[in-house]
């Protein structure tokens, strides 16, 4: 698929975004997070957590975000504490919701264009708020939905179904860092009210060059923002979906035992795989330049001074697993030249190494 070279180029970019790092890198910031480390070091040579370790990084360490994420860990604990089955229960039964909503964000990049906003205001204002709208209500709001749960068996209430305007009150109600999270980072605006303001067209571009929002009981508050203003409101949805993203995966990998495989949202399927493929390509010193989807014909470039039988093996072995042990090929380059093909079928991988000599190729199998 053509779209899929701009998407693979972003996934490349994001996972490079902090240079250099090591899988080691990426277990030492996370492992003070995850009670079994044996679980999170199988779950990173499997090429997980390679895009928040970035995201980490780059958004989260240091910041309110990394406060937050371990507030979601802490509050997660908490509740197993107080009742396990049913903690485990809430996991299991938000994980279609949490889902849909990691595709729509998938789906809103790659409909919308990659990393690019109009420059005219009226357009610049509408794009912005279809994400803005798009991002809370499908991608957002299950994780709030998620931790409002969490909180409720945490404390042994009840959990029963909230708007998320009730949600967003009662988590900042009992967390000053989530009113921070939820409100003060939005120009000290709730999250529901920036979902309402876009859904509900709230909002004006005026002759002055500035954008008139109306939120709150009857649209009674009136307020004026820049362009500037509206970009830092998309750049806080951006990390704190990430951070709460990364809560949910950490969760996960550390009580992966008691939650079992998921079936994925399978419109988007697909499009998970591509970035799973990026990511643990990545990881095992490798990158995407192309993904031919219909029999899985992955071409790559090799970063690494130099790959072990072994690293091939264990790559071969990994993406096997993503694809259901289904056939599919990949074509390692050196700069313009292949120096690997491997082709994988009825779970067995043949691994050939091309040596060139004077333009001439010759075949080592």
């Amino acid at each position: 698929m053509a779209e899929d070279f701009a998407f693979i180029e972003q996934l490349n970019m994001e996972l490079c975004a902090v240079g250099d790092y090591t899988r080691e890198d990426i277990f030492n910031a996370f492992e003070k997070y995850i009670t079994d480390k044996a679980k999170l070091r199988k779950a990173i040579d499997f090429g997980l957590l390679h895009y928040d370790y970035t995201k980490y990084k780059v958004s989260f360490e240091g910041t309110l975000f990394e406060d937050g994420l371990s507030e979601i860990l802490r509050m997660y604990n908490s509740a197993l504490e107080q009742n396990q089955p049913r903690s485990i229960q809430i996991f299991k039964d938000s994980y279609p919701a949490v889902a849909r909503g990691l595709a729509s964000q998938t789906q809103i990049i790659r409909t919308n264009g990659i990393g690019t906003l109009p420059d005219r205001l009226d357009l610049f204002v509408k794009t912005a708020f279809q994400f803005i709208g798009d991002g809370i209500e499908n991608s957002l709001k299950p994780f709030l939905e998620f931790l409002d749960a969490v909180y409720c068996v945490s404390r042994n209430k009840p959990v029963v179904k909230k708007k998320l305007g009730v949600i967003v009150d009662s988590l900042m109600s009992n967390s000053e860092l989530f009113k921070v999270l939820y409100k003060t980072l939005f120009l000290d605006i709730t999250v529901s009210h920036w979902r309402n303001i876009a859904d509900h067209g709230s909002y004006a571009c005026t002759s002055d060059g500035k954008i008139e929002i109306h939120y709150g009981q009857k649209n009674s508050i009136i307020k004026y923002i820049g362009r500037q203003d509206l970009k830092m409101v998309l750049a806080a949805l951006d990390t704190l979906l990430y951070m709460h993203k990364t809560a949910y995966t950490l969760i996960h990998i550390d009580h992966i035992d008691r939650i079992p495989t998921i079936e994925k949202y399978h419109e988007t399927e697909n499009d998970d795989l591509v970035m799973q493929i990026v990511e643990t390509s990545y990881a095992y010193g490798l990158e995407v330049f192309a993904i031919e989807r219909e029999n899985w014909n992955i071409a790559v470039q090799i970063r690494k001074q130099e790959l072990t039988q072994q690293d091939l093996e264990q790559y071969c072995a990994v993406i096997a697993t993503f694809l259901s042990e289904e056939k599919f090929s990949v074509l390692l380059y050196r700069e313009s030249q292949v120096q690997y093909q491997i082709i994988y079928n009825q779970r067995c991988a043949q691994i050939y190494r091309y040596v060139v000599h004077n333009e001439n190729s010759s075949i080592d199998k």
